[in-house]
């Protein structure tokens, strides 16, 4: 077992199943969004989809944005070709938008508090980017009301 990543893994998926009792939605409708493409969240990935969360509705982003079907720089990387999905979006500023769950795997500030803020109602937010998360508890409650 690898810390970084299956531990890191059965963690999220918890803290996800749980937020799902709180916010009352299945894990198959939850619309995921993943902000880092590393080892932790590849493995995030394919827990979350072993637990019922449904690939076509996580999108992951990395340094370049969504990690899209048919993006060019996809070609040379099977670990990221195999959480592409099929969608519009590009930026992680799109993906955001009315999604239900933002994992943070990246660096710190990396969610605007105005992309929360186009979020789904309730949000399950883990901002787990350390030392500095990726969004603020402070900037959090500046413009969401209910979180978790």
């Amino acid at each position: 077992m690898h810390d970084d990543q299956h531990g890191t893994a059965v963690i999220t998926l918890a803290a996800v199943l749980n937020g799902c009792k709180i916010i009352g939605k299945d894990i198959g409708t939850l619309k995921i969004v993943m902000n880092g493409a590393g080892a932790a969240s590849l493995s995030i990935h394919n827990l979350l989809c072993l637990g019922g969360a449904k690939q076509e509705n996580i999108i992951v982003c990395d340094t370049k944005g969504v990690i899209y079907t048919g993006r060019p720089d996809l070609v040379d990387n099977k670990y990221k070709f195999k959480v592409s999905v099929d969608s519009a979006k590009r930026t992680l500023e799109e993906a955001c938008v009315e999604a239900d769950v933002f994992l943070g795997l990246s660096v710190g500030n990396a969610l605007n508090k105005e992309w929360a803020k186009t979020m789904s109602e309730y949000p399950i937010i883990l901002a787990m980017a350390n030392p500095i998360p990726e969004i603020s508890l402070e900037d959090l409650k500046e413009v969401k009301e209910k979180y978790i």
